[in-house]
């Protein structure tokens, strides 16, 4: 396999960020990433590989420790090493560990935003709150996305959500400048 783990988890974590998960992330040695968030919040996670149910694939996982059973799968990948799959929530899994980054309320919000996200648990929103239309036009925004389970609804700018609203919370989560320092964002 060319790639290590590290690659395919860094696949996972600009997913994550893509989304608008808020970490700013630097690569560090060894397949260790440092996630910095603006509130002074820091942690570091390592990628290693964690063995599949069947041989003809295995798993990128990020832990909190660089040798831990206490891994989250964030990539699945074939003995090839094509990516089959990536899980980007379980980056807010491995995240929330640390709770200077997040606290455990915060952690499963972005969980439960990102796990949505990937299952597709959403329709393009036809009309949304007076808060949500007002940072679609100062953000830019090209499309909304609506997610009737969390009560959430996500703006997009391109392939990328740049803020989260949150209709129960009446909060608006500006994630704009995360998905910048990612590269996802000019």
């Amino acid at each position: 396999m060319s790639e290590n783990a590290a690659e395919y988890a860094y696949r996972a974590i600009i997913e994550a960020i893509r989304w608008g998960f808020p970490v700013y992330v630097k690569r560090l040695v060894r397949g260790a990433f440092l996630f910095r968030r603006d509130n002074g919040g820091k942690g570091v996670v390592f990628s290693s590989w964690v063995p599949g149910e069947e041989p003809s694939y295995r798993y990128a996982a990020l832990g909190i420790e660089p040798v831990t059973v206490w891994k989250n799968k964030v990539a699945k990948v074939s003995v090839e090493g094509a990516l089959l799959e990536t899980y980007p929530f379980n980056v807010a899994r491995t995240a929330g560990q640390y709770v200077t980054l997040f606290s455990t309320f915060e952690a499963d919000v972005w969980y439960r935003r990102l796990l949505a996200a990937w299952r597709g648990e959403y329709r393009l929103a036809e009309s949304y709150p007076t808060i949500v239309a007002e940072a679609v036009s100062r953000k830019g925004c090209d499309k909304v996305l609506f997610f009737p389970e969390l009560s959430d609804y996500a703006l997009l700018r391109g392939e990328a959500v740049v803020a989260w609203f949150n209709m129960f919370a009446g909060r608006l989560d500006d994630v704009e400048h995360y998905v910048k320092a990612a590269g996802l964002l000019s």
